[in-house]
């Protein structure tokens, strides 16, 4: 056997034995945390990163998956795993993690931070109504409001399907005004992307249809 087959040969043994390895169980429960949080009404994904062994619990508010944050970071460190930050914390088994995880749930800070999400979800959404795709602002673009009642429509509108909604300029400096007639392309409501086949004014607001897109 040459070199080059030994070293395709342990390397394929590596990544076979490490399907059923810590990295795979850790990871397990991370997405049935985040599983658990979105039961409740919590927007929560686990993210990855450039380093495959670092992972992250990102909770947003209902519908909204832009503008949430960071709340936990993960390391993964041979047959650990690490809570990264201030009190940092080693943990060596997936039980272990399991039971760390709901002690941190449980935490005041914690609980404020999931019922500031909610509360937020009951607020309008900024979004931007663009007049071109693939860029993130151009001249023309509006800041408008989203009502929650079609923020949650929007979500959960299959990709493809057809979209009807109101959406209201924001009042504040430098915002602009609708064009007469109205042209625009992308609506992009926190991560929520539609793409613009037609609006029409309807007294102060500006009524949208178009087809949900995958978000950007």
């Amino acid at each position: 056997m040459s070199f080059a087959d030994k070293v395709k040969t342990a390397i394929l043994t590596a990544e076979a034995g490490a399907e059923t390895g810590p990295a795979r169980r850790y990871c397990a429960v991370l997405d049935e945390l985040a599983k658990g949080l979105e039961a409740l009404g919590i927007g929560a994904r686990i993210n990855g990163a450039r380093d495959p062994r670092n992972w992250g619990l990102y909770l947003h508010a209902p519908y909204r998956p832009d503008g949430g944050s960071l709340m936990l970071n993960f390391f993964l460190d041979g047959d650990k795993i690490v809570v990264i930050g201030e009190n940092r914390k080693t943990i060596t088994s997936p039980e272990e993690l399991e039971r760390w995880l709901l002690d941190f749930m449980r935490m005041r800070a914690f609980l404020e931070s999931i019922r500031a999400l909610r509360e937020q979800a009951e607020q309008p959404v900024e979004a931007r109504l663009r007049v071109a795709t693939g860029v993130t602002y151009a001249k023309g673009d509006v800041v408008v409001a989203v009502a929650p009642v079609d923020q949650q429509m929007l979500a959960e509108a299959d990709v493809g399907t057809q979209v009807m909604l109101e959406v209201e300029r924001v009042q504040f400096p430098g915002n602009a005004s609708f064009f007469h007639p109205p042209a625009y392309r992308v609506l992009d409501s926190a991560g929520l992307v539609v793409n613009v086949d037609w609006t029409i004014r309807v007294g102060d607001k500006l009524c949208i249809k178009g087809r949900r897109l995958v978000s950007e």
